[in-house]
């Protein structure tokens, strides 16, 4: 006690008081810090393989693939017309005098070399020509407003006539007189085409007979034998309601996207507005040809339970009532455990949407869906009859983005942006593409997910990442690496501050893995 006989009893309190504040930091910098509910980190599950005996295993990897196989676009290349063979460079400026630009490559077919050129009037649309090496003419194809004309699709049977040939329209005339290279003009037939009306005119030449199909402008849409030329196209098959109804009756009422969205909405009111929770979606699509594996991925989809999944288009091949109920929903009603939204895909649309507006309903072309912190938003970017008007879902897009507010933003569409370039051969044209890539950057949109090709990619684009997730089930694209050229699904992690995403790949076992 004697250490304290001469301290003042104050000063003794405050020495007291500095050693207990110094022990209580030190404390407190060695004690775990509490992490917001909000922020812990949600489960996840170990990998596992599926099928008995197993067959496929899963493989989860940090998100992002910017590999692409640079072999695959140096098949083609970009020339001038004087590169073109005279012969050939003739008969291009005859039917485009001022072609934009033009693509060369080298083709096979039964074993036998052929020349492809397109012929671009714009960035977008493009007549094709199939030469053989010494240039002998094989096909003429275009591709107008994303409206594709082939030999062999021009018509349909019963709608081909003969007309003389001073019946023509004076449009198709005047061209007729500047494609003398091509021979003598023949004979002529009239017919409603799929695409409007068209005139087939038959030129006689000592390398042979060719028939080029015109339009009432007197532009050249198609050409070639005229076997291939005056055959019909076979007309798509259209369900009616009776075979509708047999199939999809079941499945009408689970899976129509305003009951789904309902849900959705009631479980999302249940957590509080004011500490906002983590949450967990998956992404997946173009599940449409390989049965097992769309089984397998859903079962391994089951095992991260999350809160919704959205497939990023094209469910069946051919969107007919019996695909939908036999491969999709009997396959989800099976196996899936979590609400399913769809976007639509060309394959979906192409015969005519019945069946997807039935069991969907006629409102699921694009829309939007509040969930937690987030904005979803969806939209139609199809070539096909049913598909909205491009314009009209822009503009209803910035709308619901510039509502969103603080909220994340998603947006879903099945055919890639053009601006992309290692998207730009399977993608949605520059004038769909143009505007809507500007608007995502406009409003800095959190993350687009598309699909259409069957691969994992990612890229960077003005600032907003996109990823197409096209691994579903579908014929894989082979030029996107082992990473890329996978069947596989992503999932992703919503935090308030923050995005965390998971690349989900299934592999085929080797034979010595399966035993």
């Amino acid at each position: 006690m004697k250490i304290f006989s001469h301290t003042k009893p104050k000063k003794t309190f405050w020495l007291f008081l500095v050693f207990s504040l110094i022990i209580l930091s030190f404390t407190s910098c060695l004690a775990p810090k509490k992490v917001p509910s909000s922020e812990i980190p949600l489960p996840r599950p170990q990998e596992t393989s599926f099928g008995q005996p197993p067959e496929y295993r899963e493989v989860f990897s940090p998100a992002g693939n910017d590999y692409v196989d640079p072999a695959f676009y140096a098949r083609e290349k970009e020339i001038t017309l004087a590169e073109l063979p005279p012969v050939i460079a003739t008969q291009v400026q005859r039917l485009l005098p001022h072609p934009q630009k033009i693509i060369f490559r080298k083709r096979t077919q039964k074993k036998k070399e052929y020349w492809s050129f397109k012929v671009f009037i714009n960035e977008d649309d493009y007549l094709g020509f199939d030469y053989q090496p010494d240039g002998e003419l094989i096909r003429i194809i275009s591709s107008i407003n994303e409206k594709r004309e082939t030999p062999g699709t021009v018509f349909y049977k019963g709608h081909l006539q003969p007309i003389s040939l001073s019946h023509l329209p004076q449009p198709v005339k005047q061209k007729i007189h500047r494609l003398n290279l091509f021979g003598q003009p023949q004979a002529a037939w009239q017919a409603a085409g799929r695409y409007g009306w068209r005139y087939l005119v038959s030129f006689a030449s000592p390398q042979g007979e060719i028939v080029l199909s015109f339009g009432e402008n007197g532009f050249v849409f198609s050409g070639g034998s005229r076997s291939a030329m005056l055959k019909p196209a076979l007309p798509y098959k259209k369900d009616t309601l009776a075979e509708i109804e047999k199939n999809l009756v079941p499945y009408k009422d689970k899976y129509n996207l305003n009951r789904v969205l309902k849900a959705l909405k009631t479980r999302a009111s249940q957590s509080s507005p004011s500490a906002p929770s983590a949450f967990r979606f998956v992404v997946f699509g173009d599940s449409r040809s390989n049965l097992k594996v769309f089984q397998y991925i859903l079962q391994s989809i089951n095992r991260w339970q999350p809160a919704l999944a959205v497939n990023t288009g094209d469910l069946t091949y051919n969107g007919y009532a019996r695909e939908m109920n036999n491969y999709l929903l009997a396959t989800l009603d099976k196996f899936a455990r979590f609400p399913f939204i769809p976007v639509i895909g060309n394959h979906d649309c192409r015969r005519g949407s019945q069946a997807y507006h039935y069991v969907f309903g006629p409102n699921s072309h694009y829309f939007y869906f509040d969930y937690a912190h987030a904005r979803f938003i969806i939209l139609d970017n199809n070539p096909c009859p049913a598909t909205p008007a491009w314009s009209e879902q822009l503009a209803a897009a910035e709308n619901w983005l510039r509502a969103a507010g603080h909220k994340k933003k998603f947006v879903f569409i099945h055919r890639p942006p053009a601006e992309i370039k290692k998207w730009a051969y399977h993608s949605m044209p520059h004038r769909m593409s143009r505007p809507f890539t500007e608007l995502m950057s406009k409003y800095q949109v959190d993350h687009v997910f598309c699909g259409h090709i069957h691969a994992y990619s990612t890229a960077t684009y003005k600032r907003v990442p996109y990823t197409i997730t096209g691994g579903g089930g579908a014929a894989l694209h082979q030029h996107y690496g082992e990473k890329g050229s996978t069947f596989h699904y992503l999932v992703v992690d919503v935090y308030p501050q923050k995005l965390e995403m998971t690349l989900c790949r299934l592999l085929p076992l080797k034979k010595e893995e399966k035993k």
